[in-house]
């Protein structure tokens, strides 16, 4: 035996033991998660088709399951990851047709998410004006005691007239100006004497 074909039958033999390595069953598996899948999205029960389409991607990892999770996310409303399944598929270099679809999908999942981007700017809540510095309140003003004026002391009370000397003085003085007078009125000799129950008088 030639030693290439000692080669050609190692080699198989070991790609056999690969083979033998590799799970049972594990293609159809992967035909029975894309059957349950297509079940599921044709009846609109796109959790459920997303579930087994994704497990079955797990599986054989094939190209065309990535566009299926692409368009059951689509459907469920999951536009940014559905846009990133559409550039995951075109990245496996697909088959032309599989290609232009989701180039398609993908500019539209595009346009769709600027626009709701363009609104919730357009409709955001203006942000809070900047904080300022807490403010301190001025302290109050305290009014300035009241001035006690003081009180003017009371005029003392003058005493009444006939309490005052000076009057009876001028009191005295009258008299005797009257009797003074009383006696020059009289007429008469000045020396003449005068009868009276205390004897003569002169003046």
């Amino acid at each position: 035996m030639k030693p290439i074909h000692i080669l050609v039958v190692f080699g198989t033999l070991l790609a056999s033991g690969h083979a033998l390595a590799e799970p049972p069953d594990e293609q159809e598996a992967a035909r029975k998660a894309f059957r349950e899948g297509d079940a599921a999205f044709k009846a609109s029960r796109f959790e459920d088709a997303l579930g087994a389409f994704e497990r079955g991607y797990e599986l054989s990892r094939r190209p065309r399951f990535l566009l299926n999770i692409a368009h059951t996310q689509r459907k469920l409303g999951q536009m940014r990851a559905a846009l990133a399944s559409y550039r995951r598929f075109l990245l496996t270099d697909p088959k032309p047709e599989d290609r232009d679809m989701a180039k398609d999908m993908a500019a539209e999942i595009e346009t769709l998410l600027a626009e709701e981007d363009a609104l919730r700017a357009t409709t955001a809540p203006p942000p809070p004006p900047p904080t300022q510095p807490p403010q301190v309140a001025p302290e109050p003003l305290v009014a300035p005691a009241p001035v006690v004026l003081e009180a003017s002391p009371e005029p003392e009370e003058s005493p009444a007239l006939y309490e005052r000397w000076p009057f009876w003085a001028g009191v005295g003085v009258v008299v005797v100006a009257g009797v003074v007078a009383a006696v020059l009125l009289s007429g008469g000799d000045e020396s003449a004497p005068r009868s009276g129950s205390w004897g003569e008088l002169r003046l």
